[in-house]
């Protein structure tokens, strides 16, 4: 949701009530909770996430890894200030922009704005990882698996002669460098090893 003005012709993004707002942050919430097999559901975002538990579970349900050393039954407002800084703590190491959410002010549960300001970071967070997840990956060039006629590098392109010949050699034991090549009159390229390729244009890489 964009907070600049739209220009001209483009519509406004949508405004929420507060209502509204805090029940599409509370369906979130329940959405990953329930994929992550928790048992519980949000039912008062200012409440439910105050004691560090919750959200300790809501944390680890949509980033997949664990919140570690929760008190699973805190005691005290020290207790539940330490479960909250854990989780602030965790999306923080994985590089989440929690901003300046206190987990002292989240922990006494008398304001959502802490809450939704961390609810926020997190769906974020999932966001960009999941954008980074759906990024294509080009192949490595030294994945030395080989398969389907694919080459020792991982990829179809083989290697030039020099390389592979190196590369076929003990460190202390490397093959000196094929003779220079001898230009025919066909403008091609003939090296001892029978490797032929044709002289490309420099026009073409610098027009």
């Amino acid at each position: 949701m964009s907070l600049h003005s739209p220009g001209h012709g483009q519509q406004r993004p949508a405004r929420y009530s507060p209502q509204e707002t805090i029940k599409i942050y509370t369906d979130w919430a329940n959405h990953y909770l329930e994929r992550g097999g928790c048992k519980r559901r949000v039912t008062d975002l200012q409440a439910d996430l105050c004691d560090g538990v919750l959200l300790a579970d809501l944390v680890e349900a949509v980033t997949n890894q664990k919140v570690i050393d929760v008190n699973r039954k805190p005691k005290n407002a020290q207790h539940m200030v330490e479960n909250v800084s854990l989780c602030v703590g965790a999306l923080r190491a994985l590089g989440a922009d929690v901003g300046a959410v206190n987990p002292g002010e989240l922990s006494t549960g008398t304001t959502l704005r802490p809450v939704l300001a961390l609810l926020f970071a997190l769906s974020r967070h999932k966001q960009r990882a999941k954008q980074l997840q759906d990024m294509p990956r080009l192949p490595s060039p030294y994945n030395k698996q080989s398969a389907g006629g694919v080459g020792p590098t991982g990829t179809s392109i083989p290697l030039p002669a020099t390389v592979a010949a190196t590369r076929r050699c003990p460190p202390d034991k490397v093959r000196p460098a094929p003779a220079p090549a001898h230009q025919t009159q066909l403008g091609e390229y003939t090296s001892p090893s029978s490797f032929h390729f044709r002289l490309i244009p420099k026009s073409l890489f610098y027009p």
